[in-house]
């Protein structure tokens, strides 16, 4: 009789809960930080991908769109994975949800193309909009690990 009961209400993230103004602050400096880290990796990975593509003889420009896209969001993820690990708060699960929502964009903008929906030049647009969202909505889903003073 001493303990709460976990209502679905209790469960939610706190900007769910109704946290407001400052609140936001955190996460969006922490979704700052993990695009930065994920695109100053992606162009030293990158780098790294042609050089490892030329060694094998071919270049980027030789493999398919998808397989392109495939690599970016590769690249992007093993930076952005490694910025996490370095970050003592963050649990490794937190990088394997961005991770995740990084997988759905590039499948969702193949899909497009696939599809011919899209252009072969808007694959990588594609991505990067539906990228920036998913991972938003992610991170406000896990505030409470994202975000400074937003625990639940």
């Amino acid at each position: 009789m001493g303990t709460a009961a976990i209502t679905p209400r209790s469960r939610r993230p706190a900007v769910a809960r109704g946290a407001t103004g400052g609140a936001w602050r955190p996460v969006l400096r922490q979704f700052g930080r993990v695009r930065l880290a994920m695109f100053v990796g992606a162009l030293a990975l990158g780098f790294s991908s042609e050089l490892a593509l030329k060694l094998a003889g071919v270049s980027l420009g030789d493999v398919s769109i998808s397989a392109g896209a495939a690599i970016v969001a590769v690249n992007m993820s093993l930076a952005m994975v490694g910025w996490v690990w370095r970050q003592p708060q963050l649990p490794l699960r937190r990088a394997a949800e961005i991770a995740a929502s990084l997988a759905f964009a590039t499948a969702f903008a193949i899909a497009l193309y696939q599809a011919r929906a899209i252009t072969a030049e808007a694959v990588l647009v594609v991505q990067q909009l539906v990228m920036l969202p998913s991972m938003f909505g992610v991170m406000l889903w896990r505030a409470d690990s994202w975000g400074e003073g937003l625990g639940g």
